[in-house]
C-alpha cells in the first residue's frame, strides 16, 4: 500500500462537497471509495446531500460504481464513529448483491482486500457478541 496523506484528502473535502451537484455516477463512487481507501473521516462530504445524489443517479451506475459504494458503505459502517447517514437499504442492498455476485468474477487486488476486511469485520462482530443482519 502507498503512503496517505490524510491532511490532503481532508484539503479537498470543501471543494469536493461543493462540486456534487455536478459529479457523475463514476465520480461519487470514487470519491467515496478513495476516502475510504484512504481512511479519512469527510464527514462534511458524505452528508445528506450526497447520499440523495447517490439515490438521484442509482439507476445509471454501472457495476464498477456499485462495488466502490459496497466498499465504501462497509468501512463507513464499521471505522467511522458515528456513522454517517449511509446508503438508503435498498441501495445497500443493490450494492452489496452486484459486489457478491462479481466479486467471483473480478481478479483485482481492490476486491480481494475488500473481501480480507469484510470477512475480518465480520470475525471481529462475532467475537463482540454482535450480531449481523443482512436484510
Amino acid at each position: 500500500m502507498g503512503i496517505t496523506d490524510k491532511q490532503l484528502f481532508l484539503a479537498f473535502v470543501p471543494t469536493a462537497a461543493n462540486l456534487i451537484d455536478s459529479c457523475n455516477n463514476q465520480d461519487l463512487a470514487n470519491i467515496a471509495w478513495s476516502y475510504a481507501v484512504a481512511d479519512v473521516d469527510a464527514a462534511p462530504l458524505f452528508n445528506v446531500h450526497f447520499i440523495n445524489k447517490c439515490v438521484e443517479k442509482e439507476d445509471g451506475f454501472e457495476i464498477e460504481h456499485y462495488t466502490k459504494l459496497h466498499q465504501w458503505h462497509l468501512w463507513e459502517a464499521n471505522e467511522i464513529s458515528p456513522p454517517g447517514p449511509g446508503l438508503p437499504v435498498d441501495l445497500q442492498e443493490r450494492c452489496y448483491n452486484v459486489f457478491v455476485s462479481e466479486e467471483p468474477r473480478v481478479q483485482s487486488s481492490r476486491v480481494m482486500w475488500w473481501r480480507n476486511y469484510h470477512t475480518s469485520v465480520l470475525i471481529q462482530k462475532k467475537r463482540c457478541s454482535w450480531t449481523v443482519v443482512i436484510a
